[in-house]
């Protein structure tokens, strides 16, 4: 057992163990709890911020889409009248069917005509130009095995045309389908024959008045629209075709001839009955064009996109004959 004399002094600035403890504890919870109190309300304030800030770009966004729907600005409700707009509008129509463009970029411009507008006749005399570059094609003999093919091209473009049909031909039921596509119908003959057409003044209308028939079987009502055979004056027709259009004056029907051929008349190829028909038009204030709708005439529809393109590329407005259009008589 050692005595108070035998212990080792004590170092004077050497703490105890327990001290230094006591001290570091202290120091350190000094240092550390004053921080964690002061973290945690700026944490919590930090959240109240984002949470605010989210409550008011809500309540900005639900107060935007009241204002839309009280002015009108509804995003469904602008969709609709915009589309709206652009059905009542003739230029804006092909682009939202899907038309084709050109390869210049161009789309038609194409006026779309009423039911209602197509069967209309007039006491016009068809004496009154349209505006310039205005186009109308038109497609003698139908209805054939063509005539989808046709349909196909005109509604790729967006454009319609005019049809002066036969009324004995086999597919004459497709008259049906030309119209409903918003083309225009008119009587060319029932035989073709010219010998019978032509027999005389009363032929003639007997002649129209069947075709007349056999079409508003399909339609409802006979078109007042026609076009000779062969056009209103030929080797055929000449003692007598004077009689017949005053009385067509009198009966409000209405005649139309051309002023372009797409010489199709003949046997050629598709190059030399574009080239024929453009050559025509070139200058022209406004074009009534001639082609042919027969089993027999590929031809023409393989000419046909190449015709419309050019149409389409030097402005002018497609449109289809109607009672008060002018009549491009010879």
């Amino acid at each position: 057992m050692t005595t108070p004399q035998q212990r080792p002094p004590r170092r004077p600035n050497a703490p105890t163990p327990r001290t230094t403890q006591t001290r570091n504890s202290r120091t350190g919870g000094a240092q550390t709890r004053p921080s964690q109190r002061n973290s945690a309300p700026q944490k919590r304030s930090l959240s109240f911020k984002i949470l605010a800030a989210l409550i008011a770009l809500l309540l900005l966004v639900l107060v935007g889409v009241g204002a839309c729907s009280l002015f009108g600005g509804d995003s469904d409700t602008s969709a609709s009248d915009s589309s709206a707009s652009a059905g009542a509008t003739s230029v804006d129509a092909p682009e939202k069917q899907g038309a084709k463009k050109t390869e210049a970029g161009n789309l038609a411009i194409a006026h779309e005509r009423s039911a209602e507008e197509r069967r209309a006749t007039s006491t016009s005399a068809n004496d009154v130009k349209p505006g310039p570059k205005t186009v109308y094609l038109t497609f003698d003999d139908g209805p054939s095995t063509n005539t989808h093919r046709i349909l196909e091209i005109l509604d790729s473009y967006g454009v319609k045309a005019t049809w002066f049909v036969k009324g004995d031909q086999p597919q004459l039921e497709y008259v049906k389908d030309i119209w409903d596509a918003g083309n225009q119908v008119a009587i060319h003959t029932y035989t073709h024959d010219y010998q019978q057409v032509y027999a005389s003044a009363d032929a003639y209308w007997s002649d129209l008045h069947e075709a007349g028939a056999a079409i508003e079987d399909y339609l409802g009502f006979e078109p007042t629209l026609v076009r000779f055979p062969g056009g209103s004056h030929n080797s055929f027709n000449g003692g007598i075709v004077d009689e017949i259009t005053d009385r067509m004056a009198r009966e409000n029907y209405h005649y139309f001839d051309w002023n372009v051929s797409s010489g199709d008349g003949g046997d050629h190829d598709a190059q030399f009955i574009a080239d024929y028909a453009l050559d025509q038009a070139e200058g022209c204030h406004s074009c009534c064009v001639l082609m042919h709708d027969s089993a027999a005439k590929d031809t023409t529809v393989e000419a046909l996109p190449t015709i419309i393109e050019w149409f389409i590329d030097n402005d002018f407005e497609f449109d289809v004959l109607l009672a008060d259009s002018y009549g491009y008589h010879f």
